[in-house]
């Protein structure tokens, strides 16, 4: 708020906007240094990373396994299904499947 005015107030005078008034910036680095302060503060101490013991006990399969990325209700078997039934009519052509065997 204050800049606005400040930007008004240089309008009304005659003179070309600079940079930002004193007080601005003063503010914003004291904003910024309070914030500093406190997240040094409030932060615990950082640990080290060590990935080579959390691996030790674990083999390679172990390490690639990520249950929470299998899947298992997806279009596979559907296509799969219509794959089959789809025979090529040509040179890079394929016929519909029959009536019977469409899925829904």
């Amino acid at each position: 708020y204050s800049t606005i005015q400040y930007r008004q107030y240089l309008r009304l005078v005659g003179e070309e906007f600079v940079s930002a008034p004193n007080d601005i910036l003063l503010e914003c680095v004291l904003g910024m240094a309070i914030s500093f302060f406190g997240v040094m503060n409030m932060a615990d101490t950082l640990l080290p990373v060590k990935m080579a013991q959390s691996f030790k006990s674990k083999g390679a399969d172990d390490s690639h396994c990520r249950p929470e990325f299998h899947l298992f209700n997806h279009r596979g078997k559907a296509l799969g299904l219509l794959l089959q039934s789809v025979e090529p009519a040509g040179p890079g052509r394929l016929r519909s499947p029959p009536e019977s065997k469409k899925l829904r």
